[in-house]
Parts: C-alpha cells; sequence; structure tokens
C-alpha cells in the first residue's frame, strides 16, 4: 500500500510540474533604461520577479490559471495585462492587454511580453495662470486704487476752484473734524451742518400774562 501510495504522490508531482508554465517578458523603456525600482508582480503582489537591467524578467513554475501581470515603475504608468496559463505542458500563455477605464475589455498581444509605459505620471500640479482680473476684485486693492485716484484727481480739481470755494471747502472739512471729535468725547451725535439749532418756543401763558 505505502508503494501505490508513493507511486501515486509521485504520478501526482509530476503531472503538477508538467502542467506547470513559466511566464517570460521585458520591459522596454527606450531610449531610457529601465529603472532599479521596476517591479513585477502577480495578482496583487502574490509573487513578484527580478527585473533584470536589460528588462527581462520570468516568472517559474506558475500553475495553470488566469493571472493579473502589474509593472511599477517610479513615473510612469503600465497598462495591466492578463495572463492564461494553459494546462497543456508545451502551450505558450495567452496575454491580453486591459483596455484603460474597464476590467473587462481587453485585447490580445505577442508573447514573450514587451511591456512599454503608456503614460508619464507628474507628481506636481500645474500652477494656475495670473488673473489680473481677480486680482484687482480684491478689497483692499479697490481701496488702494480709489485713495491713488483721488491722491491725482484732487490737486487738479482744486485748483480749478476759486478762493473762495476753496475757503469754503476748507471751513466745511474743520466743521467736520470738530463735531467728529466732539460726539467721540461726548457719545452725543454731532449736530448737522449748515443748519441753525432750534430754539425752544416761548411759552404763550407767561407773554400772556405779561
Amino acid at each position: 500500500m505505502r508503494l501505490f501510495a508513493l507511486i501515486a504522490v509521485t504520478f501526482g508531482v509530476l503531472a503538477a510540474a508538467a502542467s506547470a508554465a513559466s511566464i517570460d517578458g521585458y520591459i522596454r523603456m527606450a531610449p531610457l533604461k529601465v529603472p532599479h525600482d521596476a517591479s513585477v508582480v502577480l495578482d496583487g503582489g502574490r509573487r513578484s520577479a527580478l527585473v533584470h537591467n536589460d528588462g527581462r524578467f520570468s516568472f517559474h513554475n506558475v500553475a495553470a490559471g488566469q493571472y493579473t501581470l502589474d509593472v511599477s515603475v517610479t513615473g510612469y504608468h503600465f497598462d495591466p495585462v492578463v495572463v492564461l496559463v494553459s494546462e497543456l505542458p508545451a502551450a505558450a500563455p495567452k496575454v491580453f492587454r486591459l483596455v484603460a477605464g474597464s476590467t473587462t475589455d481587453r485585447l490580445p498581444i505577442p508573447y514573450p511580453l514587451q511591456l512599454r509605459p503608456d503614460a508619464a505620471i507628474s507628481h506636481f500640479a500645474a500652477r494656475e495662470p495670473f488673473d489680473v482680473m481677480s486680482y484687482l476684485k480684491q478689497p483692499m486693492v479697490i481701496m488702494v486704487l480709489i485713495m491713488g485716484f483721488m491722491a491725482l484727481v484732487m490737486p487738479k480739481l482744486m485748483g480749478n476752484m476759486s478762493p473762495e470755494e476753496l475757503a469754503e471747502m476748507r471751513r466745511m472739512q474743520s466743521q467736520m473734524s470738530i463735531s467728529k471729535l466732539i460726539s467721540g468725547a461726548t457719545g452725543a451725535p454731532a449736530p448737522a451742518q449748515g443748519r441753525a439749532p432750534k430754539r425752544a418756543p416761548a411759552v404763550q401763558q407767561q407773554a400772556k400774562a405779561d
């Protein structure tokens, strides 16, 4: 019985070894050299392969089934590849490239694999262009522009005014300054400019008594 069990196990190991296959390919980055951090993995990292200086890699003793092969290179994006390993010993694996944005659509590609990056990855965000209008809409900028405009225009306006008009404008400015000081010290509202304060009406009964 032990002999038959040993024979059965031996045949099972040989059958598994006969059905196991290799997955071979290259990473192509011409005219650049393949970086030292390049890596190739099967099924999300369950198995990994050594990447040589020329970009060559191999997975040995891969059992029959379907696998997803991913390439990782800093700064570049590679489309994932689906590999179908046949149970027939002499059959080469069938490989497909997944269509971008889909998990089911795939296109057949030649074997051995020749994997090239489909896009370069930028780790820096593009700087937004300078917008003059958005800068001019800021409140502080508007205040500075108004003050600059007044500083340029007021001297010209004052130069065209008569001496009487200048004296009147200065008198009004002085009264406004004094009114603000009084209202700030007493807390009472300042009297309106250009109007005489109203007097209390005379008591008519006192006038009749006289």
